[in-house]
């Protein structure tokens, strides 16, 4: 379940700034390379932000198959080299819907649950395991990562721009994985820096899927309009690790690329909370005593 359509619907869309979401590029210190072993200034970005971003973690050969793997669930008339085949009805795990009313959108879940090696480009990574080992201590082997969600460029917004939810299934630490490069405005991982730490009082449990307080879509507006969102570009191998309550979105993508990306989940134990866990004021609860400690 996830929080949708929390922004406005314009009378009149117009090919200006206005029609995009008004964020700016992440800043080159919450950007880090692929060392396992986190430094205190890769913490610090991760408790104060919800957001850690490490260069370099997948392999070009895991990338490349994923993304042809993509091109195929795709319908047979878009061809990867042609940008202009890339319009029309879609049919992915939601719904059959058209490119430009979907915002340029497309998930690939469960119809890739039967394919290991997909599972293992995220769940099997070493730099990944080790450094959701660092954040959460002991974690368990995820039953599946999301899956395939690529970014198509559409033109404007066709209603109104991707806006913020938080998500309510369990985990603790998410992933966006580039699976090619993501220039600036190119549809890119988006998040509201800090919104973490606020969100989590809107829960009743820390980790897992109870239901959020009646506050919490109040909660949501107010932080988007006091907290400019970072948009992530990135390069090929790129890994986005992130809060589970941090506020985030796709990017709107206005470039002639796709934005390929592979999200996956990560948590201590399946479910994380037990039903007696408490709630408490403290979002690090439960976590690596690294980050306690920090």
């Amino acid at each position: 379940m996830k929080l949708r359509n929390l922004f406005r619907k314009p009378q009149a869309p117009a090919v200006s700034d206005s029609s995009y979401l008004p964020s700016i590029p992440i800043p080159d210190a919450c950007v880090f390379g692929n060392e396992p072993n986190l430094s205190d200034a890769e913490i610090a970005c991760f408790k104060t932000h919800g957001i850690l971003v490490k260069t370099d973690i997948l392999s070009e050969d895991d990338c490349r198959r994923a993304v042809d793997r993509c091109w195929e669930l795709l319908p047979p008339h878009f061809n990867r080299d042609e940008p202009d085949t890339w319009q029309g009805m879609v049919k992915d795990c939601c719904v059959t819907k058209s490119l430009h009313s979907r915002n340029g959108r497309v998930k690939f879940r469960e119809c890739l649950r039967s394919e290991s090696w997909v599972y293992d480009i995220v769940a099997q990574n070493p730099l990944i395991g080790k450094t959701v080992a660092v954040l959460l201590g002991t974690v368990a082997p995820p039953n599946h990562i999301r899956g395939l969600y690529p970014v198509f460029p559409v033109g404007i917004p066709s209603e109104r721009p991707p806006g913020p939810h938080t998500d309510m299934q369990i985990f603790q630490v998410g992933t966006v994985g580039y699976l090619e490069e993501v220039a600036p405005h190119g549809g890119g991982f988006t998040v509201w820096p800090g919104s973490h730490l606020r969100l989590h009082e809107q829960f009743a449990f820390n980790g897992c899927t109870h239901p959020p307080v009646p506050e919490l879509m109040a909660e949501v507006e107010r932080l988007r309009s006091e907290i400019q969102p970072w948009e992530i570009p990135g390069r090929r191998g790129t890994v986005i690790f992130w809060h589970h309550r941090l506020m985030h979105t796709y990017g709107f993508n206005r470039t002639k690329r796709v934005r390929q990306a592979i999200l996956g989940d990560f948590a201590q134990t399946t479910p994380w909370a037990p039903p007696d866990f408490s709630p408490s004021s403290d979002p690090w609860d439960g976590w690596s005593e690294r980050i306690r400690s920090s």
